[in-house]
């Protein structure tokens, strides 16, 4: 099996681009009519702006616009047909790093779970306003919401730390376990499935939780 060869620079591109250019404007009028795809005279450029922490030439926007200005001149649907191929190519740019993204979920994580916090403590002051028996359910909902998902957040924000941090961070004399089992024995004296039923029950049917310290 032979190994696809990587585009390396934008002066590789533009060089591979030119070569074929005349062997484009032949088989043009076949392609339309037939409705061929034409894998085989763009499969060379097609990673040519892939980022190069991912093994791409990343070349430059100028140097894009002109490797296809060139075949474009001999068959315009070369250059129309990929588009929406290196649309998508970008999203790997716009996504950010590995990196990036080990710390973004445990920060979205985190944020989720203190906005929730912030909106229950102002359901639990409406409800003190004017105490009535919608409006303490609705509090109460609303702090079992928040309990569910600040456990479940703690958890895997603890978990998420030795994944990012690597094998030396579960060292014993750096303690960073004690997020982890803190984090799990709260969960443990706190049934969040029990609340999660009854969130479910009010959110369908409207119907009021019980009474009890746990929600």
């Amino acid at each position: 099996m032979s190994v696809a060869h990587v585009i390396a620079n934008d002066a590789e591109a533009l060089a591979v681009a030119a070569e074929p250019a005349s062997d484009f404007r032949k088989g043009a009028a076949e392609r339309d009519a037939r409705r061929r795809l034409p894998h085989t005279e763009l499969e060379r450029l097609l990673a040519a702006t892939v980022p190069a922490g991912f093994g791409g030439a990343d070349i430059r926007a100028d140097t894009l616009a002109e490797i296809f200005r060139l075949p474009a001149a001999a068959d315009a649907g070369l250059a129309r047909i990929p588009q929406s191929h290196f649309v998508y190519v970008n999203v790997l740019r716009r996504q950010g790093s590995e990196r990036q993204q080990e710390f973004g979920e445990p920060a979205m994580r985190e944020r989720a779970a203190g906005a929730l916090l912030r909106e229950t403590a102002r359901a639990v002051d409406d409800a003190r306003a004017g105490l009535a028996d919608d409006s303490a359910a609705e509090a109460s909902i609303a702090v079992a919401t928040a309990k569910v998902t600040a456990a479940e957040a703690a958890v895997e924000v603890a978990s998420a730390l030795f994944e990012v941090s690597g094998t030396r961070s579960a060292l014993g004399s750096l303690g960073l376990h004690r997020h982890w089992r803190d984090a799990r024995t709260d969960t443990l004296y706190d049934p969040a499935r029990w609340k999660i039923k009854h969130i479910g029950r009010y959110v369908l049917n409207r119907s009021r939780p019980p009474r009890h310290g746990l929600l």
